[in-house]
């Protein structure tokens, strides 16, 4: 039986590129296609964060789609605080940018959001892909 591009894929796991956030460790990070979006779930540990903007990469070979230029709230990163960070999809961009709060979309540095050697977990739904007319 074939999978309909609107049916749901399985998840699968990806390692993204990162900015900002040192060299991840205990990576349990996945994606899937819904139709022209992806979801995906995960947690990761950071590393020694730094003062460049945060960024989590898309699979390979994905694009955010959307409207020109949109900057769209597309998921929620929860730390161990207990705070949340929101994970902005910018159209044509291929990395998650993170904002710290209602003044903040997308452009903030890493040791601004995370500590170092910090467990976080994250979602994100219905996001974009260029590449799946989306």
């Amino acid at each position: 039986m074939k999978i309909k591009t609107r049916d749901p894929s399985v998840y699968q796991s990806w390692t993204p590129a990162t900015a900002g956030l040192g060299v991840l460790s205990n990576l349990s990070i996945f994606w899937r296609r819904n139709g022209t979006t992806i979801s995906g779930y995960g947690r990761f540990t950071t590393g020694t964060v730094s003062a460049v903007t945060a960024t989590f990469g898309l699979p390979t070979g994905l694009t955010f789609g959307g409207a020109s230029g949109l900057r769209m709230q597309a998921g929620f990163v929860n730390r161990n605080s207990g705070s949340a960070v929101q994970m902005m999809a910018i159209e044509n961009q291929t990395a998650f940018k993170f904002g710290g709060g209602a003044s903040s979309h997308g452009d903030v540095n890493g040791d601004s959001l995370f500590g170092s050697s910090e467990t976080v977990y994250f979602r994100f739904e219905g996001v974009p892909i260029k590449e799946f007319g989306g």
